[in-house]
C-alpha cells in the first residue's frame, strides 16, 4: 500500500514537472494542417491495444505543444528513446565513436537527451546505430538492397541505415500515428538521403518488394494479433537476412520461442544473440539458406 502510494506520488511530480518545462520551453505551435492530420488519425485510432493508447497520449502532447520537445515526452522517453547512460560502456567497447561521429552526430529537432559522456550524440542514437553495426557484422556486409522494418519508432534508425548501410530503399511499417511523426522528424533532420525512406501504413497493402532484409526491433515481439503475426511472418519467410531485437516477456507475450511464434522457416539458419547490457532481451538473426 505504502510502495504504490509513494510510487504514484513520484508519477504525479514527474508528470507536473514534464508539463511545466513543455509548456514553457515549447514556443513553435503546429501548422492548421497538421493540426487537421492529427486529428484525423486521433479519430481513427481505437485505444484497444498498449500502442494505440500510447500513441494517442503522444498526438495530443504534440497538438497541445508541438514538436519543440516531444523526445522529451514521458510517452516517448519510456518506449521508444534509451537513455540509460550507465550503459554506455558497453557501446565504448563495441564501437569506435570517432569513426562514425558524422553518422552518430546528433539532430536537434525533438530536443532529444545528449550524452554526459559524447555530448555530440544521444544514447538512444548509438543504441539505434548498434544494431545496423552488429548487421553489418553478421552479415559480412554482404546484403539485400532494401530494407523492411516493422515498426519505426520516429524515424531514427531508418536515418541511420540510408547513411550507413548500402542499399537502396529503407522501408518503414508502422500506426498511422508513428507514420505522421516519422514524415515530421525525417523531413525536419536535414537526412540528405531521406528519398530512399518510404514510409506505409501498418493496414496498407504491401506491394511484393524482391531482395529485402527484415527489421523489428522491439515491436512485433509485443503484437497478440494473429492477423498481424502472419503477416509479418509471411515478410520474415522471404527475407534474405533478418534481425530482431525483442524481451523474453512482454506483459502476457511470451518471446521465449520467437521462431515458434513467427512461424520462421527451416530455410533460415538462425543464432539467438544474448544482449549483454539489457536483462531478459536477444537478438534473433536468420540467414535464407534458400536465397543466399
Amino acid at each position: 500500500m505504502v510502495i504504490n502510494f509513494l510510487r504514484y506520488i513520484k508519477l504525479t511530480c514527474s508528470n507536473f514537472l514534464e508539463y511545466i518545462f513543455l509548456y514553457y520551453c515549447s514556443k513553435s505551435r503546429l501548422s492548421r494542417i497538421d493540426k487537421e492530420k492529427i486529428n484525423l488519425i486521433l479519430k481513427n485510432t481505437k485505444n484497444n491495444n498498449i500502442w494505440n493508447i500510447w500513441s494517442i497520449a503522444i498526438l495530443n502532447k504534440i497538438l497541445k505543444f508541438g514538436f519543440d520537445n516531444f523526445l522529451r515526452f514521458s510517452e516517448i522517453k519510456n518506449t521508444m528513446f534509451f537513455n540509460d547512460e550507465k550503459q554506455f560502456n558497453f557501446y565504448c567497447n563495441k564501437i569506435n565513436f570517432l569513426s562514425y561521429k558524422n553518422i552518430l552526430k546528433e539532430n536537434t529537432f525533438g530536443n532529444p537527451v545528449l550524452s554526459n559522456k559524447f555530448g555530440f550524440t544521444s544514447i538512444n542514437k548509438v543504441h539505434q546505430f548498434y544494431h545496423l553495426y552488429l548487421f553489418n557484422f553478421l552479415t559480412k556486409k554482404k546484403y539485400a538492397k532494401n530494407i523492411i522494418e516493422i515498426g519505426g519508432g520516429y524515424g531514427l534508425l531508418a536515418s541511420l541505415s540510408v547513411n550507413f548501410l548500402d542499399i537502396k530503399r529503407h522501408y518503414i511499417i508502422d500506426l498511422p500515428s508513428f507514420n505522421f511523426i516519422q514524415k515530421k522528424y525525417l523531413n525536419n533532420i536535414n537526412c540528405k538521403k531521406v528519398k530512399k525512406i518510404k514510409i506505409i501504413s501498418y493496414n496498407a497493402k504491401i506491394k511484393k518488394i524482391r531482395n529485402y532484409n527484415f527489421f523489428a526491433f522491439w515491436s512485433i515481439s509485443e503484437i497478440e494479433d494473429n492477423e498481424y503475426i502472419k503477416k509479418y511472418s509471411k515478410l520474415i519467410n522471404n527475407s534474405e537476412f533478418f534481425l530482431i531485437g525483442y524481451q523474453s516477456k512482454f506483459n502476457n507475450i511470451n518471446n521465449k520461442n520467437l521462431k515458434k511464434r513467427f512461424s520462421i522457416s527451416d530455410n533460415f539458419s538462425i543464432k539467438k544473440i544474448k544482449i549483454n547490457n539489457l536483462r531478459n532481451n536477444y537478438y534473433l538473426f536468420g540467414k535464407n539458406l534458400k536465397k543466399i
